[in-house]
């Protein structure tokens, strides 16, 4: 696997064939994993519906109480599921690469040995994009003109593109999320614009995957919709694995 903050050959197309050709082993595992924890989601988001409102045919005839009560534990449901659902699939992509071996056993371990240090990082590295747009307007009482807003957004991808590496440190390296923070910036800024370049061709892949469906969309017909959703998924199944 190429070292992004090591290897000065690093290149955007040349990481893509090295993960087209990792993608064989690992896609099977994945989806598995993933539809794993799709089950343990589901589970989770009824809990509290049924604990909290048993009595109750749908949501919208819970109390006020009720729904509050369902709305928090829905989101500490969501705070477990997410990190924990991304370290699990973040262990296996990570293994793969080293060509070591992969099942679901590693990613459901992951699961839980590395959803705090996913979670905390992700808390923190969202401070570092957002915190600062709060403190101009909130405080400084600066007015969100469109230069500003311009302004924010070259800072947030110039940060976020530093902080991409950060999640996968915390599954992989450390505990510490300001740790995996500072490393993912110093592996990633002397190869910016080539990292950037991989999260453009990321979105823009993911932007593709919709094409077929927006194609049934605009022409109105319901079968090439659904015939498109179809090829997306086809699609999917080797896109996500390969990201």
């Amino acid at each position: 696997m190429q070292d992004v903050s090591s290897n000065p050959r690093f290149t955007v197309f040349g990481t893509y064939r090295e993960a087209w050709k990792l993608v064989k082993g690992v896609k099977w595992t994945i989806w598995a994993t993933a539809l794993v924890i799709l089950l343990i989601a589901a589970v989770t988001s009824l809990i509290p519906l049924f604990l909290i409102g048993r009595e109750a045919a749908s949501f919208v005839e819970l109390s006020s109480t009720q729904k509050i009560l369902f709305a928090v534990f829905y989101f500490i449901g969501m705070a477990v599921i997410i990190p924990g659902a991304f370290a699990a699939l973040g262990k296996i992509t990570i293994e793969r690469a080293r060509n070591n071996p992969i099942s679901i056993k590693i990613g459901l371990r992951a699961f839980w040995s590395r959803l705090l240090p996913v979670l905390f990082t992700f808390i923190f590295a969202y401070a570092i994009i957002i915190v600062p747009a709060i403190i101009l307007v909130a405080l400084l009482h600066i007015e969100p003109t469109m230069t500003w807003g311009l302004l924010f957004v070259v800072y947030a991808v110039l940060v976020g593109t530093c902080l991409s590496l950060s999640l996968f440190l915390a599954i992989d390296k450390t505990n510490n999320p300001f740790a995996a923070i500072y490393r993912s910036f110093k592996a990633t800024w002397p190869h910016f614009y080539r990292v950037l370049g991989l999260i453009i061709l990321n979105e823009l892949i993911g932007l593709a995957l919709q094409i077929p469906i927006q194609i049934g969309s605009v022409l109105g017909s319901e079968a090439l919709t659904v015939t498109g959703f179809i090829v997306m998924l086809i699609a999917m199944i080797w896109i996500i694995p390969l990201q």
